[in-house]
């Protein structure tokens, strides 16, 4: 893994994205179904915000725990807005900074994804996971030679 390479390189991309004004119950959805963590809040084309799946997960904690509370949980998400839980001081980089760059925000501000911008456009995100699944990939490369 080259530290130094633009983090387009590692970067997933299309982003998976909602809107604000979306139910909680739609970013549930993308959560489990493309088994990620991290959503891109978009207005527009710009981007707004980011949610992850621990946004998530906190707002359900919270929520009162009795014998029927996986079913009123669904009813309440339904009811709930993206906007009113996800981050909307969103740290980003440029597709061409280094990727040590993103390691580096990484560990200063405890973030775990940081949405990739071609300019002012969106155009991926990186996150702690793909670079774990890169150095699995190179590490395995490197055993295999």
């Amino acid at each position: 893994m080259n530290v130094n390479a633009p983090v387009s390189d590692y970067m997933s991309y299309p982003p998976y994205s909602v809107q604000p004004e979306d139910p909680l119950k739609l970013a549930q959805e993308l959560f489990l179904e493309h088994q990620i963590h991290h959503l891109l809040v978009t207005e527009d084309e710009q981007l707004r915000g980011i949610l992850s799946y621990g946004d998530l997960l906190y707002l359900l904690n919270r929520m009162d725990n009795d014998g029927f509370e996986a079913y009123r949980n669904q009813v309440r998400l339904k009811n709930y807005k993206v906007n009113e839980i996800m981050s909307s001081q969103v740290i980003t980089l440029q597709k061409d900074e280094p990727l040590l760059n993103a390691l580096n925000l990484f560990l200063e501000k405890r973030i775990n994804a940081l949405p990739i911008m071609d300019g002012d456009k969106l155009v991926g995100i990186i996150t702690t996971r793909d670079i774990i699944k890169n150095l699995v990939k190179a590490a395995a490369v490197k055993t295999a030679s």
